[in-house]
């Protein structure tokens, strides 16, 4: 499925994701994603990154489970 920029307003069928750090008062405090349009390069959104989230929740829960545990 494709859609369109709304910027260029080309179609586009994929985005370009880079890296980026989410910060409240001026600290980095989550890691973050940015979608762009691969054309015009326009900004398209930004969130947490979901694979950095889910990730840190495991260890979050494996790290409480251990204390639980006496490990």
């Amino acid at each position: 499925m494709s859609a369109k920029c709304p910027k260029c307003e080309k179609l586009i069928s994929h985005v370009n994701l880079e890296k980026m750090g989410i910060h409240v008062n001026s600290q980095t405090q989550w890691n973050g994603v940015s979608y762009s349009c691969p054309l015009c390069q326009t900004l398209l959104s930004v969130s947490m990154d979901p694979i950095a989230l889910n990730s840190d929740v495991v260890e979050n829960v494996v790290a409480k489970a251990k204390k639980l545990l006496g490990r």
